[in-house]
């Protein structure tokens, strides 16, 4: 299971707060979704627990693919298909803690 990395964000009264550079990890992975999944104004809905896989019934295998791909190319960054499991796919939180560790490393 995929684990939080608290050093990349802080909880207060049940509330997640990502730290000003995962900030910035938030808003292109949003993008990343807006474009891919043609959200329109939903992506900016998407919160830490928005569920990804099962919840937006435009992430499907396909959509996987090519948000990868984007998440690559943005982020200058390669994922091994090793890496990739439904546990990264399960929230919205859980991927940009996976984008945000592997563009840390």
């Amino acid at each position: 299971m995929l684990q939080v990395n608290f050093e990349l964000c802080r909880e207060s009264a049940g509330a997640i707060f990502f730290s000003s550079s995962t900030m910035d990890t938030v808003a292109r992975v949003k993008t990343i979704l807006r474009d891919t999944l043609n959200l329109g104004d939903r992506a900016e809905r998407l919160s830490v627990d928005s569920p990804l896989l099962g919840g937006l019934p435009e992430f499907d295998s396909m959509a996987v693919v090519t948000v990868v791909t984007m998440i690559e190319d943005e982020f200058g960054i390669t994922i091994e298909d090793d890496e990739l499991s439904a546990d990264v796919f399960t929230t919205f939180g859980s991927l940009v803690n996976f984008v945000s560790q592997k563009a840390t490393v």
